[in-house]
């Protein structure tokens, strides 16, 4: 099944999952039919058959809503097409809603579910306690709901429509006594405590955590080929610290094995996001994140990707050095040697020191993507870089890995600093010849 086919919304016919049966939610033949003929009636010459027939569609509700879908588009009469435009936004919403209250009464299992991302959702939280009151909270959410019309309509578009509703609910958390902008419908705030994933205390204008993870979920829904957003823009400008902070955080400790469950599925929505960034401020959250809440697969596989991106700002390289050699270890040393050429800067450190005339000044040293490679490789060999001429500061386990931890005074410490190493590598490479 192709990833497009996936993403579709309820009103696409679905492949469902292998031998289960769909859910019971449609119409029966006999109503199917009577369906039907009622939208060939919206055509009738007679007004008042036109009109009986478009309010008895709408007593159909959710029931009728693919079969208006099929002739809103499919139907030569133009008549048939508007009417059937006019029922459509009520029948969705029913037969949305009708889909959703089977899928949470279906606990055991029985019935395959045709429901917008939902093949996605169930990968990344496989069944965690919880997880599935948190999915149908973020699909009956309003703004939840019309970024997967846009999944629908036009899944390219969705980098757009993300930054769109991210820009939206962060004008709503502004306003004082979180007053909304016209046009957007603020509905109660979905408590979660402890770990409550709201920007501010206003309750007026708190955003639930099922809201929030709508937003990342279908991020993670743009197609490959999606257009790039730009660098620092969509859902991380303004929910960067609140929400995947306190999202991330790990629950163990609580007593409440309700909110543990919810901030588990929050984990796995998030990760799925993590895994799913391309752009570099993206990956830099990402790998920070990761790093912070001991996901060390996560992490790594991140700042393989930052690495190879020519769009990461410079500091952003060297964290990723540095998250690579923590969470990698050994293993990370052959992509660290190949970065030993790499002359492009990736920090700066600035240092207090005395001049000649014995005045204190900010002195600027330049730290180099190899400085950082070099520095990690020591540290993985159980080595000290003081050895290698190189300055560190407050070495630790916390600091070790911290890129601009680690700075040459002068050219000429550097070139010292890689001649004794490349001299340690030939001589390693002359014994395992030796061996051999």
């Amino acid at each position: 099944m192709t990833r497009a086919t996936l993403l579709l919304l309820a009103c696409v016919p679905a492949a469902f999952a292998g031998d289960l049966p769909p859910a019971p939610v449609g119409p029966s033949a006999g109503e199917r039919a009577e369906i039907e003929k009622l939208i060939g009636d919206l055509g009738h010459s007679d007004f008042a058959v036109r009109d009986g027939a478009f309010r008895k569609l709408g007593e159909f509700e959710g029931k009728a809503y693919r079969s208006l879908r099929t002739a809103e588009t499919a139907s030569a009469d133009a008549e048939v097409r508007h009417r059937c435009g006019l029922l459509i936004p009520a029948a969705r919403g029913a037969d949305l809603n009708a889909r959703l209250n089977a899928y949470l009464t279906d606990t055991k299992g029985a019935f395959a579910h045709d429901l917008p991302g939902l093949a996605q959702y169930a990968a990344a939280t496989r069944d965690i306690p919880g997880a599935r009151e948190i999915f149908t909270e973020m699909v009956r959410d309003p703004g939840t709901f019309r970024l997967l019309q846009v999944v629908e309509a036009d899944p390219l578009s969705i980098p757009t429509a993300v930054l769109a509703r991210s820009t939206e609910m962060q004008v709503r958390q502004t306003r004082p006594g979180g007053n909304a902008p016209p046009g957007l419908v603020v509905r109660p705030a979905i408590v979660v405590r402890p770990v409550a994933a709201v920007p501010n205390n206003d309750p007026a204008s708190q955003a639930g955590l099922a809201e929030l993870l709508g937003l990342y979920f279908v991020d993670t829904l743009a197609p490959k080929d999606a257009p790039p957003r730009r660098p620092g823009t969509g859902p991380t400008t303004f929910l960067y610290q609140p929400v995947i902070r306190n999202a991330m955080v790990v629950t163990a400790e609580t007593k409440d094995p309700a909110v543990a469950a919810r901030n588990r599925v929050a984990r796995a929505v998030l990760t799925q996001w993590f895994e799913t960034r391309e752009e570099s401020y993206e990956l830099n959250v990402a790998i920070s994140y990761a790093g912070q809440f001991d996901m060390p697969e996560v992490a790594v596989r991140a700042a393989t990707k930052q690495l190879a991106n020519k769009a990461a700002l410079a500091h952003m390289r060297g964290q990723a050095i540095g998250t690579l050699a923590k969470f990698a270890k050994e293993k990370a040393i052959p992509t660290l040697e190949g970065l030993l050429t790499d002359t492009t800067q990736a920090g700066q450190r600035f240092e207090q020191e005395s001049n000649d005339d014995g005045q204190i000044v900010n002195k600027q040293y330049p730290i180099l993507t190899k400085d950082v490679a070099l520095a990690m490789i020591i540290h993985l060999k159980g080595n000290k870089v003081s050895d290698y001429g190189m300055k560190a500061f407050a070495i630790n386990e916390t600091l070790k890995y911290q890129y601009s931890n680690h700075w040459f005074k002068s050219d000429a410490d550097r070139d010292a600093a890689f001649k004794k190493y490349a001299e340690e590598k030939a001589k390693e490479k002359a014994k395992e010849k030796e061996k051999k």
